[in-house]
């Protein structure tokens, strides 16, 4: 009900300023001109003033009745002679009216115009009118879900949202950027690009959030860790200083060690990456305790990583030796 009367207001509004410019348009064709009124009036009361000041003359005695009655003679001739070049046929057709047809049809064509550019533009514009309603539509249902998300209150949406992966994820972001400085909810932005496979915004938000807190080394970890696979794992300059902060602070932080070993092997420095692995054994061993022996499985995936860098440093350097023989 609210909405109907609201669009009847719009439309009788459009209605009324659009018949109201078209008046404003032709109300100067509807007057009739006053030019040769004027142009009398003007002649008649200068007639009027000389005179007067003929009158006061003559009474001082400044002018004889001779000279009075010669002058006079003369201000009514020239009245006269205003007079008829002002009733001439020239300066009659020097102003013309516009037609009655011609205004009628720039009356009616106003509105014809008005409506159909507003149809028009509504037309292109409809896309983007639904798509700004169903913005603040999600806003409204999901703002609440999402600030719980962004702060950590839960770590999942609930079932029943599942669906609607798209709108939720808009309200995350109005959620970040009305906490620009927060960095667990970029952090937590970044989680749930992760999620839909968004790898490049993930990105984006955790360099957000490193700026915002670099001395975290956990988020430091994660914003290294997806730099280096973002880098098809290659590490970058920026990367490397990242992970050797972290090591410096922490020399047994087993993500740091593990990283290291796996850019050294990506570019073929195998002794160094041996060394990264071997450290990171030492750190599983020294972590055992009786009542928490280390799992087997870790140190035996170590080792066949080892074994894997010994083997393709034996390779390289044997196929350096035949090229060389070559």
């Amino acid at each position: 009900m609210i909405a109907n009367s609201t669009y009847v207001t719009f439309v009788f509004c459009a209605i009324g300023l659009t018949l109201l410019l078209s008046f404003v348009v032709i109300f100067p064709w509807l007057r009739r001109p006053k030019v040769r009124l004027d142009l009398l009036h003007l002649n008649v009361s200068v007639f009027r003033e000389r005179l007067a000041e003929l009158e006061i003359d003559y009474q001082k005695n400044r002018i004889d009745q001779d000279d009075y009655l010669g002058q006079k003679i003369d201000l009514e001739r020239q009245l006269l002679a205003a007079h008829d070049i002002d009733d001439s046929p020239i300066k009659k057709n020097t102003v013309k009216r516009v037609p009655r047809i011609v205004i009628g049809l720039v009356f009616l064509w106003i509105p014809i115009l008005a409506v159909s550019g507003y149809f028009y533009l509504a037309g292109q514009k409809n896309a983007q009118h639904h798509a700004l309603l169903d913005f603040w539509s999600s806003q409204e249902q999901y703002a609440g879900i999402a600030d719980d998300l962004m702060t950590g209150k839960v770590k999942q949406p609930p079932i029943d949202i599942a669906n609607h992966g798209f709108e939720l994820l808009q309200a995350m972001q109005v959620n970040a950027h009305k906490h620009p400085f927060d960095a667990q909810r970029w952090l937590n932005l970044s989680k749930f690009y992760v999620v839909t496979n968004d790898s490049e915004s993930a990105l984006a938000c955790l360099a957000h959030a490193y700026r915002l807190a670099p001395e975290d080394n956990s988020l430091a970890m994660m914003y290294a860790q997806m730099r280096f696979l973002s880098e098809q794992g290659k590490m970058s300059a920026l990367t490397q200083n990242i992970v050797s902060r972290i090591l410096m602070q922490n020399p047994h932080h087993e993500g740091a060690l593990l990283l290291m070993s796996m850019a050294a092997y990506r570019n073929q420095q195998y002794d160094d990456a041996i060394d990264w692995l071997k450290r990171l054994k030492q750190v599983h061993l020294a972590l055992a305790i009786p009542s928490q022996t280390v799992e087997p499985k870790i140190i035996t995936q170590i080792d066949q990583m080892i074994v894997d860098a010994e083997r393709a440093r034996d390779k390289l350097h044997t196929n350096s030796l035949l090229k060389n023989h070559t």
